[in-house]
């Protein structure tokens, strides 16, 4: 009789088990909300092969939506304008630094949704950084799962990106060959990145994490 309870119970309890859900990851992501007013603050480290490291701390403003996604930073490091057209044309300005802008020539998709693990796609890059420099080449984007982050803002499920760049740099009359890849991590309840970390064959590398955030409530 000891036995058979024991069977029933065990029985019961695999029944029970079977019937609880497993963890699922989150659905794709099919669109990326926007609202304005919305900002995002993260701290810079950067170690340089070519040139200065770049190290403080940055603050993107959301100023507006649609079809021009526009981000005004406004902060100690980085003051640009980045604009992208309906076309998915990249502009962007970093006149505090040299007094050169760059312009993207073709069409640079950051993101193609839906955002899904397994996803990927490429791009031809053509930038034009102004005064007979610039950039061509092609960007290679995979999005590889969902993973918990932790930064200083908060912790995060994120969908985690890892991009890589073949390039070709033109510097007045040289010719450059190199590469560039990142990890970022985009957290749809943040609606931006909260951690990216990059590098280059230059000996260049980059790491930005998220300090603050703050979300509008649409309305």
């Amino acid at each position: 009789m000891g036995i058979s309870r024991v069977t029933i119970v065990g029985a019961l309890a695999v029944l029970c088990l079977g019937a609880v859900p497993a963890p699922t990851d989150p659905p794709p992501v099919t669109s990326l909300a926007c609202q304005v007013g919305d900002a995002w603050t993260y701290h810079f480290v950067s170690t340089a092969g070519t040139g200065k490291a770049l190290n403080g701390d940055e603050t993107f403003t959301r100023a507006d939506c649609g079809e021009r996604r526009v981000l005004h930073p406004s902060g100690g490091l980085v003051k640009a304008d980045v604009v992208s057209d309906a076309d998915g044309n990249v502009y962007s300005g970093y006149s505090v630094f040299n007094g050169t802008s760059e312009r993207f020539k073709k069409p640079l998709p950051y993101a193609r949704l839906p955002l899904a693990p397994g996803s990927a796609w490429s791009s031809a890059l053509d930038v034009d950084m102004g005064g007979g420099s610039g950039f061509t080449g092609s960007g290679h984007w995979h999005l590889v799962d969902w993973e918990t982050v932790t930064v200083p803002a908060g912790t995060y499920l994120c969908l985690r990106q890892e991009l890589k760049m073949d390039l070709q740099f033109f510097v007045m009359n040289d010719t450059l060959d190199g590469t560039f890849q990142e990890t970022s991590w985009y957290c749809p309840d943040v609606r931006a990145e909260v951690k990216a970390i990059s590098k280059d064959s230059f000996g260049d590398s980059a790491t930005r994490e998220l300090t603050a955030v703050t979300l509008k409530q649409p309305g």
